[in-house]
């Protein structure tokens, strides 16, 4: 059922977004016909692309099992990728600099996670949690576990990454969903669904996020607004049609 749930909104939301942000080119037969011919133009890969593909694969393959297999993290692994690409020429520091999108993911995520870490160190993440557990704390633990999820769902807001934001909201909100009297695996999984959900809320909650806003197609505001309405039909279908299969194998 999580498959068909996945199947409705792969369904529904890329059909939502098409109608309140449609794309400015909705027709293009003749795209295919002329990568065909710009690819026969180019001929055979060179050196630098054969270099290129297998430094690509080699980064692919390190980010997947590096850790577990050889000790090495993905920070390592990025480095690894990029010593190769500089000692063979295929790129320069002067390439590296030009990235814009590259370096402003960087100082995206070098700000927004130490100051995620920051309020959390000091416990003011903590205490807005509490604050609104207690909050809910005088109604039934059907609507509760709504509010929370809600809450849980949309302060992703302030968080640049998966981790600072569960870390530091999902423990209290799981308790408050405990105390409400909410079944256990039905708050533990909600809220971790939840957490999911909310990757594409802003420009900084996940990592291709910065990339992508980097290329300038979408101002904050534009982003922002289209995610926003996204997330209502997203929420919908996942406490409706997940509601109703929590149900059915018993977890509520």
């Amino acid at each position: 059922m999580l498959l068909r749930r996945l199947d409705i909104a792969l369904i529904a939301l890329p059909y939502f977004l098409y109608k309140i942000y449609p794309p400015e080119i909705k027709d293009s037969p003749e795209i295919a016909a002329f990568a065909r011919g710009e690819l026969k133009d180019m001929g055979p890969m060179s050196r630098a692309e054969k270099v290129l593909t297998a430094d690509f694969v080699l980064l692919l393959l390190l980010w997947i099992v590096g850790d577990m297999a050889f000790g090495i993290n993905a920070t390592v692994s990025a480095f690894i990728g990029l010593a190769i690409l500089m000692v063979t020429s295929i790129m320069t520091w002067e390439d590296i600099i030009k990235e814009k999108a590259a370096w402003n993911t960087i100082f995206w995520f070098a700000v927004l996670v130490m100051m995620a870490g920051a309020l959390n160190t000091y416990g003011v993440v903590g205490w807005i949690a509490k604050g609104i557990a207690r909050g809910v704390g005088g109604i039934g633990w059907h609507m509760g576990l709504v509010v929370l999820i809600l809450v849980f769902f949309y302060t992703r807001y302030f968080f640049a990454s998966a981790v600072a934001h569960i870390s530091a909201m999902y423990a209290a909100f799981l308790a408050t969903a405990l105390a409400l009297g909410a079944p256990p695996m039905l708050a533990a999984m909600s809220l971790a669904y939840t957490a999911l959900l909310s990757m594409g809320l802003t420009q900084y909650s996940g990592g291709p996020g910065p990339a992508l806003f980097g290329s300038g197609y979408n101002s904050t505001g534009r982003w922002w607004g289209v995610s926003f309405l996204c997330s209502i039909p997203s929420l919908l279908i996942w406490f409706v049609v997940g509601g109703a299969w929590f149900k059915v194998i018993g977890w509520w």
